[in-house]
């Protein structure tokens, strides 16, 4: 799965929200710079990342769209707040 594909659609959600590139940088642990790229969708998102960027902006339409055989649905199950 291409999750670069999902950059844009993160944009949008910290844009509607107000928030700057450094400050999702900060809650998830990665660069500004890094923010921006995975954003252009110059860089691949590493399902976890992409599952906790998803829920910390609630881009759910991200998470939905996650099959149950590809990374990012595999990262979503293995989540700890998954876990029942």
């Amino acid at each position: 799965m291409d999750t670069a594909m999902f950059g844009p659609v993160l944009k949008k959600h910290r844009l509607a929200q107000g928030r700057y590139m450094h400050q999702v940088g900060r809650e998830l642990n990665i660069s500004e710079s890094c923010v921006c790229r995975y954003e252009k969708g110059l860089r691949q998102i590493p399902p976890d990342l992409l599952v906790k960027w998803a829920r910390l902006l609630g881009a759910q339409e991200i998470l939905t769209a996650a099959c149950t055989a590809c990374p990012v649905g595999v990262a979503l199950r293995n989540d700890p707040i998954n876990a029942a």
